[in-house]
């Protein structure tokens, strides 16, 4: 697998960004939504609204200046950092994200959100 970087800040991507790479970096103008499959790193960024599903093996990097991040089912394998513009960072459903091994939720040490580590908000 190879790495995926559109990193440019004028993408506009239409539809569900399906990536399967190494290690993958998207950035959008406008809302994301993006499936990943990572066996490393991988970094999101969105102006608007960002929807985040998938696995990444390593690190996983969220931004969203405008609008909420929201995880669908997610698997991180060591950390993952939100930047939410809103605050807000709900999963789907309760049990969803998982992070470290261990479901995301107040208390998980490896996730930070806007700087708090472990703030989630739950359903």
């Amino acid at each position: 697998k190879f790495a995926i970087t559109l990193a440019n800040a004028t993408n506009n991507f239409g539809g569900t960004v399906n990536a399967t790479g190494s290690a993958i970096t998207l950035d959008d103008s406008a809302a994301l939504t993006a499936a990943l499959t990572s066996t490393g790193a991988s970094s999101l960024t969105s102006v608007g609204a960002l929807n985040v599903s998938g696995t990444v093996g390593t690190t996983l990097t969220t931004k969203t200046t405008n609008a909420a991040t929201t995880f669908g089912v997610t698997t991180v394998g060591t950390s993952l950092t939100v930047t939410s513009g809103t605050g807000a960072v709900p999963e789907t459903l309760a049990g969803d994200l998982t992070v470290a091994g261990a479901v995301a939720d107040v208390t998980n040490a490896h996730v930070k959100v806007n700087g708090v580590t472990g703030a989630l908000i739950l359903p």
